[in-house]
């Protein structure tokens, strides 16, 4: 064998053995994301919502699109790059009676919901620690007094800090409205003592504080579609509250 040929085989050979020696990577859809800004929200559909699945789902995408396009706007947070990762699950029997102690149709007691859901979470969460825990219903969200039949209600101004707790109104009739709403619930989130809703060249540095997880994904779970784009959103962003 010429020098030519032993010199082209053992690089070959070198090339070949390396190859095997290279370690299987696995990447997750966390780890091909192009690091940019990703908020992760789990949401819980409780007993009173009978819809099938496929319509569950169908109403998320659009509320989680309308969502993504709103925070990525000069209106609300101006961040082009932000991800709204979720997942959908029952809620547990467990967490469902301790819900029904502030239900009383058709009202809700909205603060003993959202103080139920940080309590329970608190104590132990099978599906991780995300960003957000979401409650969906179609509970009418009425307080009798200054909230009647919202499409969403949260008081928590910890997010990126600690689990925010929302509700969101099952209203597939009107989801992108519902959709709005969950952008507003984000906006209001922010730690005011941080930064302001105002303030979108500190937002983006806020946002980075985030680091929800979600629990191990069951296998026979399909994980989310990518949200719908909205085809017809409201006009104008609701004004903040003062």
């Amino acid at each position: 064998m010429n020098p030519l040929c032993w010199s082209t085989c053992l690089w070959l050979w070198f090339m070949c053995t390396g190859m095997e020696c290279l370690p299987k990577l696995h990447l997750s859809s966390r780890d091909q994301y192009d690091g940019g800004t990703t908020i992760r929200i789990q949401f819980y559909i409780d007993d009173s919502v009978k819809a099938d699945k496929d319509d569950v789902r169908i109403f998320l995408e659009t509320v989680i699109g309308q969502a993504t396009t709103d925070l990525q706007s000069h209106a609300y947070f101006n961040v082009k790059n932000i991800k709204l990762d979720y997942r959908i699950t029952k809620v547990d029997p467990a967490l469902e009676n301790i819900l029904q102690s502030s239900i009383i149709p058709p009202y809700m007691y909205l603060d003993g919901i959202i103080d139920a859901l940080t309590a329970y979470f608190d104590t132990y969460n099978m599906n991780g620690n995300p960003d957000i825990n979401c409650l969906v219903t179609n509970h009418t969200i009425n307080n009798r007094d200054n909230i009647r039949k919202a499409y969403g209600f949260s008081k928590d101004t910890t997010l990126c800090k600690h689990s925010v707790s929302m509700l969101l109104a099952y209203a597939p009739y009107a989801a992108y409205h519902a959709g709005r709403k969950f952008t507003e619930q984000i906006r209001d989130s922010l730690d005011p003592n941080d930064v302001k809703y105002y303030q979108q060249e500190k937002i983006k540095d806020y946002l980075s504080q985030c680091k929800g997880s979600f629990g191990p994904e069951d296998p026979d779970v399909k994980p989310p579609e990518p949200p719908t784009p909205p085809v017809n959103p409201p006009e104008h962003p609701d004004p903040p509250v003062p």
